[in-house]
């Protein structure tokens, strides 16, 4: 029998009973189990109902698998046009495979007013390596996307694939500089590195306007350790306090500082880093940030 890591046995213990008092005694439940959960349990009962499609599943919703899965999103994004839904952003995470890059580009297309921010995080890749099920050409297909943002988020590893420039460990203010230009160059508005870093005890993003040709950085301090859902709470930071008015240097400056608290509390707990980063326990203080601002 193999012995699973410890991080994917504590995800299954976790997903098959998660409200057990011995293996969850905190009540935590990363957010990729609770949207398992709900996909699998609600929305896949309600759309077979109203498509009669008994062979839907969670699976299939999620990866692009069901026969008939373009007519279900195109139906959606017809739907909130015809209710003339508006949208104040549109942000996209990871994308599972260049049709699906596609289906994103014509969700635009339908939806988007002249008015709406697009933020892109091509969650693809990192450590210098593109994410497993990725081959060598989705780099070229995601570019797309980025090409039509607002603001693009990558990672070193991202920004290197995307503009074709060979990776290396080693972060300098000139290769930062470099890389944020020529994912500019694709067509994004404004681009913003992630993991950004120039001395051993620094961490945090640098970014570009390609319109007014300017630069900014902002870090922090670096913690030890790797700590899942950080890139994710760092673009959801940025993107919810750019649609609470703040500039751009001003959200990326409370999403470093806020991926910071939230590792903060999650180092204080020996157990939660198997489940991904503690930010409930950080949230009250982005909620202090944000009044202040408002006052």
């Amino acid at each position: 029998v193999r012995t699973l890591p410890p991080l994917v046995k504590a995800h299954f213990d976790n997903f098959y009973n998660m409200y057990d008092k011995d293996t969850n005694p905190g009540g935590l439940i990363n957010m990729g189990t609770a949207e398992s959960h709900l996909v699998n349990r609600e929305v896949c009962d309600l759309l077979r109902k109203a498509a009669d499609r008994m062979d839907l599943t969670g699976y299939n919703l999620h990866y692009n698998k069901f026969e008939g899965s373009d007519e279900f999103r195109s139906a959606i994004a017809a739907h909130w046009q015809a209710q003339h839904v508006h949208f104040d952003a549109l942000y996209t995470g990871y994308i599972a495979s260049a049709a699906q890059v596609r289906q994103v580009l014509d969700f635009f297309d339908t939806v988007k007013s002249p008015d709406t921010l697009i933020f892109v995080d091509p969650a693809m890749a990192d450590h210098g390596r593109l994410y497993t099920g990725f081959g060598p050409d989705f780099p070229a297909a995601m570019a797309q996307v980025v090409a039509r943002a607002d603001v693009a988020m990558p990672n070193l590893t991202e920004a290197c694939l995307l503009t074709g420039t060979p990776y290396r460990e080693d972060m300098d203010e000139p290769l930062a500089r470099m890389l944020l230009r020529r994912v500019a160059a694709l067509g994004a508005k404004r681009v913003v590195l992630t993991g950004a870093s120039f001395t051993p005890d620094k961490l945090g993003a640098m970014g570009y306007d390609s319109a007014s040709d300017t630069y900014f950085t902002c870090l922090d301090r670096r913690r030890s350790g790797a700590y899942h859902g950080t890139g994710d709470l760092f673009a959801a930071t940025v993107v919810g306090g750019m649609m609470r008015g703040l500039p751009l240097e001003d959200a990326v400056s409370l999403a470093v500082r806020f991926t910071l608290a939230c590792i903060d509390a999650t180092e204080r707990d020996p157990h939660a880093g198997w489940y991904g980063v503690e930010f409930e326990k950080a949230l009250p203080w982005l909620a202090r940030q944000n009044n202040a601002g408002a006052e």
